[in-house]
């Protein structure tokens, strides 16, 4: 059951998302629980080992819905700023 209004989460721009992403040469890791290290001209090296790979793609959490608006902050109705209307809005968590 979705817990959030359409288009108010973040969403997948591009058709071939998960197809790409469900190749057997792709793979997904969770670097706060294993730290990179460093990074090489063959991989990575994180605290539990090391990683071969072609291409690295950083996903550093972008704010791809609110970002935009909130840097122009726009006033809306009363003189009240889109930030200061926002800022005690909780983000619903997906069931």
């Amino acid at each position: 059951m979705r817990t959030y209004l359409i288009a108010t989460n973040r969403q997948v721009q591009d058709e071939d998302y998960f197809v790409s992403f469900n190749r057997d040469n792709v793979s997904l890791f969770g670097f706060r629980s294993d730290p990179i290290a460093e990074v090489s001209a063959t991989g990575i090296l994180t605290v539990h080992g090391e990683h071969p790979l072609d291409m690295l793609k950083f996903a550093t959490g972008f704010d791809a819905i609110t970002g935009a608006p909130e840097h122009i902050n726009p006033i809306g109705r009363g003189g009240i700023a889109l930030k200061q209307r926002w800022e005690n809005v909780s983000t619903p968590t997906s069931a």
